[in-house]
């Protein structure tokens, strides 16, 4: 599945907020597994170790 789709921020829309749309799909899983390990203090060694131990990944364990 891929493209832009319009879905609303909330499932109801309130009668004094205005209704919010977001253009941009949720992140895909892995998606920012670098940032967030570097953000806590992994190195680029140890997250690619991670990912060849299967630790951490891109897609869904089968």
């Amino acid at each position: 599945m891929g493209g832009r789709a319009r879905c609303s921020t909330l499932p109801v829309r309130l009668s004094r907020s205005p209704a919010r749309r977001r253009l941009r799909h949720a992140p895909l899983l892995g998606r920012h597994n670098h940032e967030l390990l570097a953000e806590l203090g992994l190195t680029a060694r140890e997250i690619t170790a991670l990912e060849a131990d299967e630790v951490i990944g891109r897609a869904p364990v089968r």
